[in-house]
């Protein structure tokens, strides 16, 4: 599904947008339902289980396309329904929103590639940053780490360090954590 939805984003904007936003957020769904099985093993033997852009992000991205509040909450809640009770994913115990200025990104996504997808275009990041800094969770813990400010982008290395600091702070990890290791 993962080849299908990236093929569907470097389409014309018009293309992916005019696809209704449930059948968007169900694209997301039947990805992560791909990926199921996988997780629950994962879930089963280990002690942490790190996942990028979860439900979480299909949030964000899909109620940033809306203006009011009632429509945001009626997809927010529709997504929540459908990713945690129709499929059955787990709910994170925590999330992390690594926060980056949008046009910061910008130049990352320039450098790296040389054609952005529908979803990379600057006007609509700056609306998924600022829905992601409305969302409200019921889930146990959320933390927001800057990546980058002031035109300035944090290292690999010091992004690490502030997670790994953030989750020992939360006590997530115990505080004798070293090179991405418990030590016990």
């Amino acid at each position: 599904m993962g080849d299908i939805i990236r093929q569907l984003l470097h389409r014309s904007e018009g293309e992916w947008r005019g696809l209704d936003w449930k059948t968007r957020a169900l694209l997301f769904a039947i990805d992560r339902i791909e990926a199921l099985p996988a997780l629950r093993e994962a879930c089963a033997q280990c002690q942490f289980v790190v996942l990028d852009r979860y439900v979480e992000s299909n949030v964000a991205y899909l109620v940033s396309e809306v203006t009011t509040v009632i429509e945001k909450q009626r997809r927010a809640e529709w997504i929540d329904h459908v990713e945690y009770a129709v499929v059955g994913l787990p709910r994170p115990d925590v999330t992390i929103v690594l926060e980056l200025d949008p046009r910061l990104a910008q130049q990352l996504l320039r450098a790296e590639r040389a054609v952005q997808d529908v979803n990379e275009r600057l006007a609509y990041q700056e609306l998924v940053v600022q829905a992601f800094a409305a969302q409200s969770t019921d889930q146990k813990l959320r933390l927001r780490i800057a990546v980058g400010a002031q035109g300035i982008i944090r290292s690999p290395h010091e992004v690490h360090a502030h997670i790994v600091q953030a989750l020992t702070d939360v006590k997530v990890f115990p505080k004798k954590f070293s090179r991405g290791r418990l030590k016990t």
